[in-house]
């Protein structure tokens, strides 16, 4: 374990920094937003499923179409997730979440202001039928909501970081519903940011 300043801890002073007060507001503010993420990250993928049942279920239906959607249905569908996405990414911050072929820590964590954008394109894309996982929207939504709850607990800037990991881990978590695969997820984020650092300083 290392010291803010980047030397390595005596197994003493590691003790005293386990047993101090501020990592015990630190573990208590992560188990709430824990909670709290695994909640929000429940009702992004009910909102997911309740679009994907009225673009497919229910909308063909109240068109006439009792046996289902005929084969034509998904193509204005897909055409109006493209607007949808597109506006996501020209007219609201963060460009609609981070671009998947830069890997999950290309970007760090969310801002809280880009939520409107990621959020609108994940269900657009998601819920209308385009085939993509949840696992970036979930990670971009929790550590989103793990930074803006840092705005409420004074904590200095490595423990903003880490609550914004803690967010993802949890979000992962609750779309896996355990954490094994979120810190497998996260360890291959970590060693991408790594890599990227080590490039950048080469």
């Amino acid at each position: 374990m290392s010291s803010p300043g980047g030397t390595d801890l005596t197994r003493e002073q590691a003790d005293a920094l386990v047993r101090s007060r501020g990592f015990t507001v630190l573990l208590a503010v992560a188990a709430v937003i824990g909670v709290l993420v695994s909640l929000v990250a429940w009702c992004f993928l009910e909102a997911v499923h309740w679009v994907q049942e009225e673009a497919y279920v229910h909308l063909p239906h109240a068109f006439g179409y009792a046996d289902g959607p005929p084969t034509w249905w998904p193509l204005p569908v897909l055409a109006l997730t493209g607007v949808l996405v597109a506006a996501a990414i020209t007219r609201l911050p963060g460009e609609g979440g981070h671009v998947p072929v830069h890997g999950l820590s290309a970007s760090g964590p969310a801002n809280p202001a880009e939520l409107p954008g990621i959020v609108l394109a994940a269900l657009a894309s998601l819920g209308l039928g385009v085939v993509l996982g949840p696992e970036a929207p979930l990670i971009a939504l929790g550590s989103a909501v793990g930074i803006l709850a840092t705005r409420f607990v004074a904590v200095d800037e490595r423990a903003h970081i880490v609550l914004g990991t803690a967010g993802s881990f949890s979000a992962i978590s609750a779309l896996f519903g355990g954490p094994i695969v979120a810190g497998i997820m996260l360890v291959e984020s970590g060693v991408e940011a790594g890599r990227r650092l080590l490039s950048k300083s080469d």
